[in-house]
């Protein structure tokens, strides 16, 4: 499913700014839906600092479905800016956009690749303590004490059977899945 179409008479920026707004508009559909893979991580984080093993599943679904979204948006920004940017630069990058488009466009760019670029941090720091801490809590469900990183008090985990633990186990490893799919390097050599 695509989110964005292009205008056909919309095809290029000109020098009073057309195409630069649809460039604008999928810029704030971006950072929304990464707005939204932050709260998901947010939360993800937070059922596994509770232990709660089974909301896992469900957690890992949720980051991949705000994966999806933000991949799709990648797209759409590369389609927007691809014909928005033939005429106006040659780099194609957030920076030289925000640099050559007239005002408002100018200002408003350069607000956007403010807070993308603040967004892309958070959830890259997020993400690497979000992986850490599943890959922690998978190591101390299979047995290995001295692999975990994360030394805190934690609940007794209570006896669990062989079943369940290959259910919590496949939790971890759904999130730790999810996880590897989140990275942004395309939105990050677009800021710079």
């Amino acid at each position: 499913m695509m989110i964005t179409k292009l205008h056909p008479h919309r095809q290029s920026a000109r020098a009073d700014g057309e195409g630069v707004d649809d460039v604008v508009a999928v810029l704030a559909r971006e950072q929304l839906a990464l707005e939204r893979l932050l709260f998901r991580l947010h939360h993800t984080r937070g059922i596994l600092a509770r232990d709660d093993e089974r909301f896992l599943g469900m957690a890992a679904d949720e980051l991949e479905a705000a994966a999806h979204t933000v991949r799709e948006l990648e797209a759409a920004r590369a389609a927007v800016v691809g014909g928005a940017t033939s005429a106006c630069c040659s780099d194609g990058t957030l920076r030289s956009m925000a640099e050559q488009a007239p005002e408002p466009y100018g200002s408003m760019l350069a607000e956007h690749r403010a807070s993308l670029g603040r967004l892309a941090g958070e959830i890259g720091a997020l993400l690497e303590s979000t992986t850490d801490l599943a890959a922690d809590r998978l190591a101390e469900l299979q047995g290995d004490t001295h692999a975990t990183r994360f030394r805190r008090s934690r609940r007794r985990r209570r006896a669990i059977d062989d079943l369940d633990r290959a259910m919590a186990a496949a939790g971890y490893e759904s999130v730790l899945a999810a996880s590897s799919s989140l990275r942004l390097p395309s939105l990050v050599t677009f800021l710079s």
